[in-house]
């Protein structure tokens, strides 16, 4: 399990370093990347950066490739990510688009 319930509530495992307390505002996060340690501490960094602070924390950290759903089920990600994500019901999502977060080309490749 990766959450516990606590007094009838739902606290997930990834701690916010700031608060000493569950990050809020991320419900999910994807990172593509050729060496999957750096994914995934990207996942748990952005995780905890939420929806506002995302984009910033993945510059500096060079990652090319982020989708971050947001706890209101909102979709963040940059292009390069959204040219290889196919949304099953696009229409019932609110998507974001975010500036990209290095120099992408439309025939940008996976890493």
């Amino acid at each position: 399990e990766r959450y516990c319930l606590w007094r009838g509530r739902r606290y997930h495992h990834i701690i916010d370093p700031r608060t000493g307390h569950p990050a809020q505002g991320t419900r999910s996060v994807t990172v593509i990347h050729d060496n999957a340690t750096e994914a995934d501490a990207a996942a748990t960094a952005l995780f905890v950066a939420g929806p506002k602070a995302w984009h910033r924390i993945a510059r500096q950290m060079g990652i090319r490739y982020v989708l971050l759903v947001d706890s209101e089920n909102v979709i963040h990600m940059n292009p390069a990510m959204a040219r290889r994500v196919q949304l099953l019901e696009p229409r019932k999502q609110t998507i974001r688009l975010s500036p990209p977060l290095v120099e992408e080309r439309s025939d940008d490749r996976l890493p």
